[in-house]
């Protein structure tokens, strides 16, 4: 359809600037092991195989910074230890593998159901916040050095602000604008942010403006990529060959972790998508997901590749490229007892005792007329991001402080109804100022205090696990944690009414 064809224009440079942007972070800190073309392909190679194989194709796998953060610990423990990193990574890989695929097989992705806005918004404040460090470790690492000057540092921040403040402008503002038509709104909506990144590149390589020597990504991306053929499979075999045969056996440990990630990472971006404000008719298939992301898991590990698992911002934009919204006033007929995603595919019988079903409605509040549901645009964009691969010399042109950009706009979008940091917001506001509605209206300012606190409590412990070398392996361990604290722990701290305010995904 001419939908589909419009998705497919409009998302295939959001999909791949991540992956330029991630491969650019992980060969500074990986000194090359894992790089930008690796990232390419592993995106997609995975995302197309992924379109192919899963239950639910609207969600789609890519990089994330969680990921990177757990490669970059692997790393650092494989040197500690002298152990070859792409041997101890594809042996991490292929154990990893392995129980996601016996999770599938056992119908764990049923567990999903425990995870709560309370996770939700825990995990997706982690994401925000490291999407936010990279930003400002990219463009440090732009900005640092013996030949960097005032002039090219002060030009690289504003370019990497600039970048953000266009490409939320055209992804965020524009479409809420009252100017222009709604075609003109949704062109600019989808085809805004590539023109944006392509219009600050070029700016950046006019002769007044190139000559500060703002860094570009030539440093950390080859001009051709060597042929793939089969010496270099035989060199990977090799690789894990070389590890010794108790490293193979203790990769079992952090593989758990990583499948710990993955799991939560990837359901959880599912479970978002198959939302019912999204509208969808098919049910979800979470074990088909979870098979099919183990799958793709042992190709790339295989390969060397980076692992690829659900992404929730490319997911939300592929959803909504492929979603008709209502004008406002028009009426759409909301047939909620029909099975839909959001009822596991099982007609839903009304209750009068309970409240009202949730409304087909996008996070941005516009009701969902209709939306393709489809596997061709999501293996169609991810073979346009392969076929990148023999473009990498108009990659090495992108403006270093332009891949800093999009790593802000990546965590604002994240952000974007994110109820954990709207009650800190409404903290800081005055009771007078709040709608009625309000956390703080509703249950009282000291119940939301407390219920925050152990929130930013959870963020805080999730980031040091995360930070510190000694224990970055083990971070994913963290984050399950967050579904026994609001199972065990804030019933006896909150009453089941605070709860079912302050959690809304729980009631």
């Amino acid at each position: 359809t001419l939908k589909s064809f419009w998705a497919i224009l409009s998302l295939s440079p959001a999909v791949l600037m991540p992956a330029v942007a991630f491969g650019a972070v992980a060969n500074l800190i990986t000194g090359g092991a894992i790089s930008v073309p690796g990232y390419i392909v592993g995106c997609g190679i995975s995302g197309m195989l992924y379109s192919l194989l899963a239950g639910q194709p609207m969600t789609f796998v890519g990089p994330t910074g969680l990921t990177l953060a757990f490669m970059v610990a692997l790393h650092q423990f494989c040197g500690a230890f002298a152990l070859p990193f792409i041997g101890m990574y594809s042996w991490v890989g292929v154990w990893t593998s392995a129980f996601l695929f016996l999770l599938a097989a056992g119908g764990a992705p049923a567990l999903i159901r425990h995870c709560t806005q309370f996770t939700d918004d825990v995990f997706n404040s982690l994401l925000a916040v490291n999407f936010m460090y990279e930003a400002g470790r990219t463009l440090a690492s732009s900005v640092t050095g013996p030949s960097t000057n005032l002039p090219m540092a002060t030009l690289s921040i504003n370019l990497a602000l600039l970048t953000y403040v266009l490409v939320r402008g055209a992804s965020s503002k524009v479409p809420k604008s009252p100017f222009g038509t709604p075609k003109l709104r949704k062109v600019v909506r989808d085809f805004g942010p590539p023109l944006c990144i392509l219009f600050v590149s070029i700016l950046c390589s006019l002769p007044s403006v190139s000559q500060f020597g703002v860094a570009t990504m030539a440093s950390s991306i080859p001009t051709a990529v060597e042929g793939i053929g089969w010496g270099f499979f035989a060199q990977r075999f090799a690789d894990m060959a070389m590890v010794p045969l108790w490293a193979k056996m203790a990769c079992v440990v952090p593989a758990a972790f990583l499948t710990g990630l993955f799991f939560l990472d990837q359901n959880i971006s599912s479970r978002i998508v198959n939302s019912a404000r999204h509208g969808m008719k098919k049910g979800p298939a979470y074990n088909m997901d979870c098979a099919a992301l183990s799958a793709i898991t042992m190709v790339l590990s295989l390969t060397g590749l980076p692992w690829m698992c659900g992404t929730t911002v490319q997911s939300l934009n592929h959803v909504s490229a492929l979603t008709d919204y209502a004008e406002k006033g028009e009426k759409v007929h909301e047939d909620h007892d029909a099975p839909s995603a959001a009822n596991g595919g099982v007609a839903k019988e009304k209750n009068p005792k309970e409240g009202s079903l949730p409304s087909s409605r996008s996070r941005n509040g516009r009701a969902v007329k209709s939306i393709v549901e489809t596997r061709v645009t999501g293996f169609v964009i991810h073979a346009g991001v392969l076929m990148t691969i023999f473009a990498l010399p108009v990659l090495r042109m992108i403006p270093v402080p332009v891949a800093a950009g999009i790593f802000f706009v990546l965590g604002r979008t994240v952000m974007s109804g994110n109820d954990f940091l709207y009650r800190i917001k409404e903290l800081a506001m005055d009771k007078k100022f709040l709608d009625e509605d309000s956390f703080i209206q509703r249950v009282g300012r000291s119940v939301v205090f407390r219920y925050t606190a152990i929130q930013v409590l959870c963020l805080m412990g999730l980031w040091a696990m995360k930070s510190f070398n000694s224990t970055a392996l083990f971070f994913p361990s963290v984050i399950g944690l967050l579904v026994m604290i609001r199972k065990a722990l804030l019933p006896r701290l909150f009453s089941k009414e605070d709860l079912r305010v302050l959690d809304r995904a729980a009631s």
